[in-house]
């Protein structure tokens, strides 16, 4: 690779990854806005069926390892 070829290949890299998250963004109905809300909608589900329609409320795992602090479905 020669000097020249360098800045070149960083301006390469730089469109595909622009192009790439525009790519991503259109895949979903809301945008980009999208990418963050269907996480929030699946645990919303989850939430839905485990701890209201099962009744589940059982500790998922100890946080600090032999605390107190547990963390909760609900």
């Amino acid at each position: 690779m020669n000097n020249r070829s360098i800045p070149q290949f960083f301006a390469l890299i730089n469109a595909m990854a622009t192009l790439s998250l525009k790519a991503d963004a259109q895949r979903y109905f809301l945008g980009t806005c999208g990418g963050f809300l269907e996480p929030l909608l699946w645990v919303g589900v989850f939430y839905l069926v485990f701890a209201v329609l099962l009744g589940s409320v059982a500790p998922i795992f100890d946080v600090f390892g032999g605390g107190q602090a547990h963390l909760y479905l609900v």
